[in-house]
């Protein structure tokens, strides 16, 4: 896969998310359906329409779509997810100094509760499982077969943190960019993109996005 072809996939996922989105324009929708399921059930159609489009990509190529890894890559990955709310206090920091804000992480826990909530199945769940998929195990696999590894782990994590901008959010005239989103996720994408090329497996990176999305719900 070429760079340019990468950037092509990024944005036809990106309109793809966009139009999964119009069911929020459902007539009878209003503004308490969508609180109490809303990220569910975006998230649940995400997860369904990526896991048919890795099925038709891999379906004659069996075994390949996820490649054992050992109990060592699964643990460092859980233990990095785990970890990296933390590892974000420096990187507000770095954040701060460059865009002139005051953002920053209180580490109160009081989150247990919002693991009641179904719209957590999709947070912690369906978008981790859904995004490595996507940009890990697609995305970095081909550019990595046509230039160094870690150039190919750098332009997925790009392209990885530029759907974490905001777009919808921006489609709908709600907020402006995300930028602080887009450059912590970055970072974490780094992390799951370096636990793909170690262990040659999604599985790794899948359980380091779904133990750090389960932290900033705890948080």
């Amino acid at each position: 896969m070429k760079i340019l072809s990468a950037i092509f996939a990024t944005i036809i996922y990106i309109i793809g998310i966009e139009l999964v989105s119009l069911w929020m324009f459902i007539p009878g929708m209003d503004a308490t359906g969508f609180a109490m399921y809303g990220q569910f059930l975006q998230g649940l159609l995400q997860f369904v329409l990526i896991i048919f489009f890795i099925h038709l990509i891999y379906r004659k190529a069996e075994g390949r779509v996820w490649k054992k890894a050992s109990l060592y890559g699964y643990v460092i990955a859980a233990v990095t997810g785990f970890c990296f709310v933390g590892l974000q206090v420096p990187l507000y920091k770095w954040y701060n100094e460059m865009a002139g804000t005051s953002l920053n992480i209180v580490f109160d826990f009081d989150g247990w509760r919002e693991l009641r909530n179904i719209n957590m199945l999709s947070v912690i769940f369906f978008i981790p499982v859904s995004e490595e998929l996507f940009f890990r195990r697609w995305i970095q696999d081909k550019l990595q077969e046509v230039s160094q590894p870690y150039t190919g782990l750098l332009i997925a994590t790009i392209l990885f943190s530029s759907i974490h901008l905001g777009l919808t959010q921006i489609w709908l005239g709600w907020e402006m960019l995300d930028w602080h989103g887009a450059f912590i996720t970055f970072w974490g994408g780094g992390i799951a993109g370096w636990l793909y090329m170690k262990f040659q497996s999604v599985g790794p990176s899948i359980i380091f996005h779904m133990c750090w999305n389960f932290m900033v719900v705890i948080v």
